[in-house]
């Protein structure tokens, strides 16, 4: 999944976002197949809280360099999976 999710950030066309969306779902699925695995969970927090800020780390960028993340807006983050990312490795933390 992980394998995926890296080759959809890179920056690019719609098919390749698509591929980190793919690899989110994939890891949901896993995770409530798997609800005692930690591992699983931590996934799939890790790659909503890349994914949400993917679309920040190449605005106005030339020749697909990601931009450095102290110079991205915070404006520009997704905030919904950043927050849900946050939510599952709080829940993650508040139960070990």
């Amino acid at each position: 999944m992980y394998l995926i999710f890296t080759k959809g950030y890179a920056p690019g066309r719609l098919e390749q976002s698509t591929l980190c969306e793919e690899a989110i779902r994939l890891g949901k699925l896993v995770a409530t197949l798997m609800p005692d695995e930690p591992e699983a969970l931590g996934l799939v927090a890790l790659l909503l809280l890349q994914h949400s800020r993917r679309a920040a780390r190449y605005v106005g960028v030339e020749g697909g360099d990601a931009r450095p993340v102290r110079v991205i807006s915070r404006n520009g983050l997704g905030v919904q999976g950043g927050d849900r990312g946050l939510q599952l490795i709080r829940t993650r933390s508040a139960e070990a």
